[in-house]
């Protein structure tokens, strides 16, 4: 069972790697492309390829959310539980925000190029969405943190 639950931890902190990294890709580099791509004749096509091409960054979304609720119970002993109840307030919001603010956005800029619309997007990326990643993230290396020391506090002690 100590197999499984350290797999499962791994495996959480895999996911909040790939998908910060993931989200401050498409944050800091695509949306502001957004703004050259958006005067372009060929801006619905672009924003269509570009939907698509976000599948493999918002699938393993649904994974994250899935992977930590577990952890309240399958967490490493050096784990305390409010930090996974921590996470999991984190990744909920940051999802929260996601599907009633960005993803409207998304949807209009599908059907038609708007500055102002990206300005927004970005807004929303960077404050609300990104703040609560980036809490995660320090929370996740907190974690980490956690069963290290305690890693080598046993190591030490033989």
């Amino acid at each position: 069972m100590n197999n499984f639950k350290a797999i499962w931890f791994c495996l959480f902190v895999l996911i909040v790697f790939y998908i910060y990294g993931a989200a401050m890709l498409d944050g800091f580099q695509a949306y502001p492309l957004y703004y050259i791509a958006g005067k372009s004749d060929k801006w619905i096509e672009y924003k269509n390829m570009a939907n698509r091409l976000a599948l493999p960054i918002a699938a393993p979304s649904i994974l994250w959310t899935l992977i930590c609720i577990p952890l309240i119970w399958l967490r490493p002993p050096a784990v305390p539980k409010i930090t996974v109840w921590l996470s999991i307030i984190l990744i909920w919001a940051s999802e929260i925000i996601t599907t009633k603010m960005a993803w409207p956005i998304h949807g209009q800029l599908a059907i038609s190029y708007s500055d102002t619309l990206v300005d927004k997007l970005l807004f929303i990326d960077r404050w609300y969405r990104k703040v609560p990643q980036t809490i995660n993230l320090f929370l996740v290396l907190y974690m980490l943190f956690c069963v290290t020391k305690k890693s080598f506090s046993v190591e030490n002690a033989s």
